[in-house]
């Protein structure tokens, strides 16, 4: 899901943010719509992740309670702050130019509670569901934080 709404922020952009890539002598290149391009890219990429984590979890011996209930009620919450994300997004766009490169990496981030969800439940034996989650949520606030910090910087370079 994070992908997908990274996706549309990405190829939504218009030419806004295209500006801020570089090549790699780190002169500025106009890119015209290569952001097209660059989310299509990182919709194959971050998805291929995605997909063999996906494997890889999936054929993981789940031990422990799993409450179905509770994962669709995680999904739904999950999809509306993303939609509030996208909107948001989108509402400060219009004040401040996006940094397309950072908007491209930013869900790499949360790579890394997945390397930890397979290591930890061998570590400290608790189940892998209740590592997965308790990651997933701690990335979620890390996230949130820094991008919000992001966006409200820039909110306040754009206005001064």
């Amino acid at each position: 899901m994070l992908g997908a709404f990274n996706f549309l922020d990405i190829i939504t952009l218009g030419n806004k943010g295209v500006n801020d890539l570089t090549n790699s002598n780190g002169t500025k290149v106009n890119w015209g719509k290569g952001h097209i391009g660059l989310a299509f890219f990182f919709l194959f990429h971050y998805g291929f992740f995605h997909l063999v984590y996906a494997v890889f979890i999936g054929t993981m011996k789940i031990t422990g309670p799993f409450d179905n209930e509770f994962f669709r009620i995680f999904l739904l919450f999950f999809l509306g702050s993303q939609i509030i994300n996208f909107v948001q997004h989108k509402i400060q766009y219009k004040k401040t130019q996006p940094d397309i490169g950072k908007m491209f990496f930013m869900p790499y981030l949360r790579i890394v509670p997945m390397h930890l969800c397979i290591l930890i439940p061998a570590f400290l034996g608790w189940s892998n569901m209740l590592v997965f989650l308790v990651l997933k949520v701690v990335a979620d606030m890390f996230t949130y934080v820094l991008t919000s910090s992001y966006y409200k910087s820039a909110a306040v370079t754009t206005s001064s």
